[in-house]
């Protein structure tokens, strides 16, 4: 056996290739990708739980770095790199509100829905009384696309702009919606959309 036909997928590609795209098709949970690996040929089940804790550990690295420059969350860079670890990959859409402090340090990250492939549920009065109770200067809005393209749907507009002006009239401001997609993410308020 060549190296390098050691290291396929079979399917013709490299193993890491391979090993993202059937990411993509998973959950995003350990079981999921554990399940994909061991269909891989070559990949023993002790090998694919080594691996899968290997992701475990990246994820938790990446959160807890993401963590530590939560100074300004207003940063829509700071707030993609908190939660792309653990949405870019998952199969239906979670939505997140992100209640800031005065100086917006985050002081909770609460997920108000989950939905299925194209749509989840957001409800001012949830949000609004939730910062209410942590008593936040401002919120950030977050979602996920399964789909990986990050481009806001005109529901995403819709949403954003009812729920900009519910944070308006108890001047709570909704600061930002970031959408997540598969390693990138957009900004509704970079482009104009708040």
């Amino acid at each position: 056996m060549s190296s390098s036909s050691r290291f396929c997928c079979g399917r013709g590609g490299p193993v890491c290739r391979c090993s993202r795209l059937r990411a993509r098709r998973t959950s995003g949970s350990l079981t999921g990708i554990w399940n994909e690996l061991t269909e891989i040929t070559g990949i023993a089940p002790d090998k694919a739980a080594t691996l899968c804790a290997a992701v475990e550990l990246g994820r938790r690295l990446a959160r807890h770095r993401a963590a530590d420059t939560r100074a300004d969350f207003s940063d829509p860079e700071r707030i993609a790199a908190y939660f792309m670890p653990q949405m870019q990959y998952l199969p239906y859409e979670e939505f997140y509100c992100c209640y800031l402090s005065t100086k917006n340090r985050l002081l909770a990250a609460v997920m108000k829905s989950r939905g299925g492939l194209s749509s989840s549920t957001a409800e001012a009065r949830m949000i609004f009384a939730d910062a209410l109770g942590w008593n936040a200067a401002s919120c950030i809005l977050v979602h996920n696309h399964p789909s990986g393209s990050p481009e806001p749907s005109a529901a995403d507009i819709r949403t954003t702009k009812r729920l900009v002006q519910a944070g308006e009239l108890l001047d709570i401001p909704i600061l930002d919606h970031v959408i997540i997609g598969d390693g990138v993410f957009v900004s509704m308020r970079r482009k104009g959309l708040l």
